[in-house]
């Protein structure tokens, strides 16, 4: 019996995060590192920040805009399916 056929997630719709008002100020940059399920319906699921630098400015921007994005999914021999990803969102001025 073949090994089954699975296929990554594709992004179809990205919603780029807004920069925090405070930190555009202050002239600030960092990246934050989340992680996140990608549906079977596409849609993204269970985000969450992984590190960030420097911790806590961008936490909210991030996860928002990744809760926003929209995937083609996962697929297991023709099948969609959950799958977990990582992206790094980096902010800069």
């Amino acid at each position: 019996m073949p090994p089954p056929r699975v296929t990554a997630p594709v992004l179809l719709h990205r919603v780029e995060p807004y920069y925090p008002q405070a930190a555009r100020r202050a002239r600030r940059e960092g990246w934050v590192e989340v992680a996140f399920t990608v549906l079977p319906d596409g849609r993204v699921d269970a985000v969450r920040v992984l590190q960030a630098e420097p911790g806590s400015v961008f936490d909210l921007a991030a996860t928002t805009a990744v809760r926003r994005w929209a995937f083609k999914p996962a697929t297991r021999n023709g099948q969609p399916i959950a799958m977990d990803l990582r992206q790094r969102l980096d902010f800069r001025l």
